[in-house]
């Protein structure tokens, strides 16, 4: 069947988030002695661990980013033996620091003004509306998107295949003609399989594929 809908995730797929994160808790990490003590690459893993456990609550509307991110610097500082009683400065930090740092995957604009036009483009994400939207029109790539679908907005996350249908609708597109692009092998490959969606794992960093019969591409 020919393809009709393309749905592509969008952190760490069409915007670089990993990039910005690190940025951010290395600088938060110089800033605050307490931190000092933990390798970089340790509480970057640490960190990434807690955006995981925290962020459904932030895609459901449920906690605020703001929230969750002091919420998460109290738990790295416990984590580096250390009281969290500057939680809320190094949030703060690590928001400024990560805005500065962001930025688009390269290709991204390229590859959605080529399939503008000829396929529907849909951008299928577990995170708020707000959030999501000012991503878009920071990186100039909002005018090739035809759906935005997010978490807060459908009432639930990827991988469930809810989310997905709520896409497939606004495109109009049955499963069989669309295509997932996304980093997260758990909420974007499986959890497209899941909904009848073919599959391409989007594998910038190289990573041991868990499925070999899965296509993936290394660079946008």
């Amino acid at each position: 069947m020919v393809t009709r809908a393309v749905l592509f995730d969008l952190d760490d797929t069409l915007v670089d988030h990993q990039h910005a994160s690190r940025m951010a808790v290395a600088g938060v990490r110089l800033a605050f002695a307490a931190l000092k003590a933990c390798d970089v690459d340790v509480l970057l893993a640490e960190n990434n661990r807690l955006v995981e456990e925290l962020h459904a609550d932030v895609g459901l509307g449920r906690r605020t980013a703001d929230d969750a991110r002091m919420e998460r610097y109290r738990r790295l500082f416990a984590f580096a033996g250390a009281t969290g009683r500057r939680a809320r400065a190094a949030a703060e930090l690590h928001r400024r620091i990560y805005q500065s740092s962001r930025r688009a995957v390269p290709g991204a604009a390229a590859l959605l003004a080529a399939l503008h036009g000829r396929v529907s483009i849909a951008i299928v994400t577990n995170n708020t509306v707000a959030e999501q939207t000012e991503k878009l029109a920071t990186f100039h790539l909002a005018p090739f998107i035809d759906a935005l679908v997010t978490s807060e907005e459908v009432g639930t996350v990827k991988p469930g295949p809810a989310i997905f249908a709520y896409a497939l609708a606004r495109c109009g597109c049955p499963a069989a003609a669309a295509v997932m692009v996304g980093d997260s092998w758990r909420n974007d490959v499986e959890g497209a399989q899941r909904a009848g969606i073919r599959a391409l794992w989007f594998n910038r960093l190289g990573t041991t594929t868990p499925d070999p019969a899965v296509p993936e591409v290394t660079s946008l």
